[in-house]
């Protein structure tokens, strides 16, 4: 289960960092900071577990963020989405952690 928590941690943690990147030209620049900055909190989790939690709040507030900010509006479905992959990697963070 540690390596499923770790892969997903990973992949989460750099896909958001790299959609931040590619979308600096799009949205304001302090969205992009605070991904990058909480994909690093997520990424540093896997050191300092105390850290996962604070990574996908800031992310998921980076992503109703970009909504307003791309759209106008918040896309449900797509911070549904984020809302179940965090609540999956929170779940098997919590019963490693025990």
């Amino acid at each position: 289960m540690t390596i499923l928590l770790t892969a997903l941690v990973v992949v989460y943690g750099c896909a958001m960092a790299a959609a931040a990147i590619t979308a600096c030209h799009n949205v304001p620049g302090w969205l992009v900071l605070g991904a990058l900055l909480f994909s690093g909190c997520l990424l540093l989790g896997l050191y300092w577990y105390w850290l996962i939690p604070v990574g996908l709040v800031g992310l998921l507030g980076v992503a109703i963020g970009n909504g307003y900010a791309l759209y106008g509006h918040v896309h449900w479905r797509h911070v549904l989405v984020r809302v179940a992959v965090s609540v999956i990697i929170l779940v098997l963070r919590w019963t490693l952690q025990k």
